[in-house]
């Protein structure tokens, strides 16, 4: 007697029903990247959690051709992976369980070269970047699940560029994320790498922006960096003096560059200084420049925390070392320069100033400074001034002058 037929079970509606699932015409985004958009993590995970179920079912099964599957690392039609869409959206409880799945490419680039770092670093994202990086032993060593390219104590991956040669500490720099920033630095990130066409650092393109905390943080960490020149030709301080118009900021970043600045740089550095020193002077130095325009002023009259009111603490560095950044800086003075220009304007100002600073001995040092580089110089009217004694005279008395005010 022949066996009864055999009834259908569930099996293959199952099989059918999770076939893996195809790029929708809307950007070629799958359920995954869509349930990570939304951060649907809760889809996600059951997405995932069927997924490897099946998987393990279908082992059993021979079916030719077919691959029961999801793809998690499927990319869209601008090369994005359900992580990238993830991360972009700072959408933590879906990242976390997209990382938790081995099959997860945490090295993913999208077209435009940018891995899950670059984006975490152009938003802005420094709460993302702990979960990012690998974790550590107390040697150091990247170690768990979280480490990325298997590499132990390789930091290479954190300098990955996209198409423009950016690396993720390019981006966080020029948009001015300094959490980011202190964040890639302490983990390993390299300052010195350069993007493709202007050969600008991360300090370049925060200089660009006017970032001045990220400016300031780098120069601090990497203070050579300071003098790194582009394809333009241009360092970072350049950027700086050009860009901004803040001019306490800018005396700031070239103070703090000059601290760390040696042998090779200083011919470089100290010019920088001293004619930001004289573009500050120019711009704040007047006549009564402390409220104080009526003659036989005394200087006890005005109080110290007034004069500071007045004169800044950047204004007070200009007036007391823009002469010796001019000794230091090896410039040669030619007549009508800025240099030139300011003792015509603002000398009377400048001594003014150094009274009410109650620093007035530190004038006549500077004016001997200023005849020893005028003589060196050798142009008309600077070796002029040096060599004519009434000028000279005439320098002393106003100083004596000012000290009784």
């Amino acid at each position: 007697m022949l066996p009864p037929p055999v009834t259908s079970t569930a099996r293959p509606a199952v099989v059918r029903r999770v076939s893996k699932p195809t790029a929708e015409k809307r950007g070629g985004r799958t359920k995954l990247h869509r349930a990570a958009m939304a951060n649907d993590h809760h889809q996600l995970a059951h997405l995932l959690q069927q997924d490897t179920y099946l998987v393990r079912r279908s082992s059993k099964l021979t079916i030719p051709g077919k691959d029961l599957s999801l793809d998690i690392n499927a990319k869209d039609e601008i090369g994005r992976t359900a992580l990238h869409w993830a991360v972009t959206l700072n959408h933590v409880e879906s990242i976390n369980v997209l990382l938790q799945d081995g099959r997860t490419d945490r090295n993913c680039q999208d077209e435009d070269g940018r891995t899950l770092l670059h984006e975490a670093a152009i938003n802005g994202f420094d709460n993302l970047i702990e979960v990012l990086l690998p974790s550590r032993d107390s040697q150091g060593n990247s170690v768990g699940k979280q480490s990325l390219e298997g590499n132990k104590g390789n930091t290479a991956w954190l300098d990955k560029s996209d198409r423009r040669g950016r690396t993720a500490l390019h981006w966080a720099a020029e948009y001015g994320h300094l959490p980011v920033v202190k964040c890639l630095i302490d983990s390993g990130a390299s300052a010195s790498s350069t993007n493709h066409d202007q050969k600008d650092t991360a300090l370049h393109r925060a200089a660009l922006r006017n970032n001045a905390t990220v400016v300031d943080y780098l120069i601090d960490k990497k203070p050579e960096l300071a003098y790194a020149k582009n394809n333009a030709g241009d360092t970072p301080l350049d950027i700086v003096k050009r860009t901004t118009k803040d001019w306490k900021y800018m005396v700031g970043v070239l103070r703090k560059s000059v601290q760390h600045v040696d042998a090779q740089n200083e011919k470089y550095a100290y010019p920088l200084l001293a004619q930001s020193c004289i573009q500050v002077m120019s711009t704040v130095l007047t006549q009564g420049v402390c409220g104080q325009v009526a003659p036989g002023a005394h200087v006890t009259e005005v109080e110290e925390r007034m004069v500071k009111n007045y004169l800044p603490e950047v204004v007070q560095h200009a007036c007391l070392n823009w002469v010796p950044h001019l000794e230091k800086s090896g410039i040669t003075l030619n007549d009508d320069d800025q240099f030139h220009k300011f003792l015509q304007e603002h000398f009377l100002h400048w001594l003014e100033a150094l009274s009410w600073m109650r620093k007035l001995s530190e004038a006549i040092r500077s004016i001997n400074s200023l005849e020893s580089i005028a003589l060196v110089s050798q142009q008309s009217t600077f070796h002029e001034m040096s060599a004519n004694p009434s000028l000279r005279l005439a320098g002393v008395l106003i100083c004596l002058h000012l000290s009784m005010i």
